[in-house]
């Protein structure tokens, strides 16, 4: 898990500030909220008749959001 979501989750007082570990629910959600960003960010390119879809340059700043927090998330579209 990236460390950034845990200080995420430590800022909103989720987990307390000397805990290092999250509970495999919260990395999950936050896994969920990541990906669905990522997807918003991928899939804002594509029309019905876009041909091009998806973006090369979409597809890589989706990556980004992704490799920002930690995951490694497959299967877009």
């Amino acid at each position: 898990m990236n460390k950034k979501i845990k200080e995420l989750a430590k800022q909103a007082g989720i987990i307390a500030p000397s805990e290092n570990d999250i509970s495999p629910p919260l990395e999950w959600f936050a896994e969920l909220i990541v990906r669905e960003c990522s997807n918003i960010v991928f899939e804002e390119g594509c029309t019905e008749d876009n041909q091009d879809c998806p973006n090369e340059e979409l597809y890589q700043l989706s990556n980004k959001i992704e490799q920002h927090f930690g995951f490694d998330i497959i299967g877009k579209l």
